[in-house]
């Protein structure tokens, strides 16, 4: 499962938040402009066509009928009827009857009588405007690929609705829609970018003293109490920074109290053992029983390994600061093994140097202390061995 960072978590949170505020807003803004621009424009053709309808004379408008195209009274109509379609910059008029059969068109070649067959309302609109109501169409795409709408007013004859009008305008105004939404889009890549950025910025106030925090825990964790915790802010990242630098200063002195705890029993010890090391090997000297002897050298052998180790509990409490060289690792070697050639005795050990006069850069004395470990624990385990 991929594991985020929390800073990659705070840009995605971010960023989520402010993509999804746009869009929103951007689909609500898209949405109202269009409803308000499509109902502007549904008044202003319901108007058109109430007005129209008031200036036709409908007496000769029901006295015609099919085969009258070259009639005067048709020409007549019709040119009022194109006068108007100019003069209010509409795409076309027409007039039909409850039947939606057609009386008069702007449109060229619709003979009176024709079935308006695809008239882009329903029949309880048509219903509505015969009953004296005024109605528009929803949008329709033209044969041109354009968007248009149409408004529908009542022709009246003797108080009675006898045919309607209609007005059909081009919604060229929702068209630019089509720009907002463009606009909106190129609004939103830089919303995203700049909340990418900010997301970054923010996340970074977040993250850096959490860092700091994580690289503090990692010191402490191998054993450096010595770095101060620094924290700059009074939320809770400064208080669990300020809750960690307590923390080590607990440790260090707690690690003080139990160093000089230690070098006290250390040297209350070391001084008694000084006295049954001295004495022991005089009572080795003076003894002429082997078997005597021998046990007192091994009480010499057992006070020097606890001089040993209490000299280990010197060293935790009071750590001597290393002094590095360049030391030669056969010499040193040679060293250790001279120091424990008693109780080599009787084993076989061998030197292999993958380099010739091989040296490293450390303190002398520390890789003589980690041979001399090394040796011995390998002799006691071999020791161990045999017994068993």
């Amino acid at each position: 499962m991929l594991s985020l960072s929390i800073r990659s978590r705070l840009i995605l949170l971010f960023t989520l938040q402010i993509v999804l505020i746009v869009v929103a807003g951007g689909i609500y803004l898209n949405w109202q402009l269009r409803q308000t621009l499509e109902d502007e424009l549904s008044d202003k053709l319901e108007s058109l066509a109430k007005i129209v309808a008031l200036q036709i004379d409908s007496d000769l408008v029901l006295s015609l009928a099919p085969g009258d195209e070259d009639t005067r009274t048709y020409r007549n109509l019709t040119s009022d009827l194109e006068r108007f379609r100019n003069a209010m910059s509409a795409r076309r008029m027409f007039v039909f009857t409850r039947n939606q059969t057609a009386v008069l068109d702007t449109e060229p070649g619709i003979p009176i009588g024709r079935n308006y067959v695809f008239l882009p309302i329903t029949q309880d609109e048509i219903n509505a405007i015969f009953a004296g109501q005024t109605v528009n169409s929803t949008l329709f795409t033209g044969s041109d690929g354009r968007l248009y709408k149409t408004g529908f007013a009542p022709i009246y004859s003797n108080g009675d609705v006898t045919a309607a009008l209609a007005v059909e305008g081009s919604a060229q105004t929702l068209e630019a829609i089509q720009a907002v939404r463009r606009d909106l889009l190129i609004l939103g890549m830089a919303v995203l970018i700049g909340s990418v950025i900010l997301g970054f910025l923010f996340s970074e106030r977040i993250t850096t003293p959490i860092n700091r925090l994580k690289l503090a825990a990692q010191k402490i964790t191998k054993g450096d109490y010595e770095t101060s915790i620094q924290t700059q802010s009074s939320d809770e990242i400064g208080f669990l920074g300020q809750t960690m630098e307590e923390m080590r200063r607990a440790i260090v002195q707690r690690d003080l109290r139990q160093k000089a705890m230690l070098a006290g029993v250390a040297h209350e010890i070391r001084n008694p053992l000084g006295g049954i090391e001295l004495f022991a090997g005089l009572l080795a000297s003076e003894l002429t029983d082997e078997k005597a002897k021998s046990e007192a050298q091994k009480i010499q052998k057992e006070v020097h390994n606890l001089k040993r180790i209490v000299t280990g509990f010197l060293d935790y409490a009071r750590p001597a600061k290393p002094k590095k060289e360049f030391c030669c690792i056969r010499e040193v070697f040679a060293e250790v093994q001279s120091l424990l050639a008693e109780e080599l005795n009787g084993y076989e050990v061998a030197f292999r140097e993958e380099q010739s006069n091989s040296s490293i850069w450390m303190d002398r004395q520390h890789l003589k202390q980690i041979l001399l470990n090394l040796m011995k624990n390998a002799i006691e385990a071999i020791a161990r061995t045999r017994t068993n």
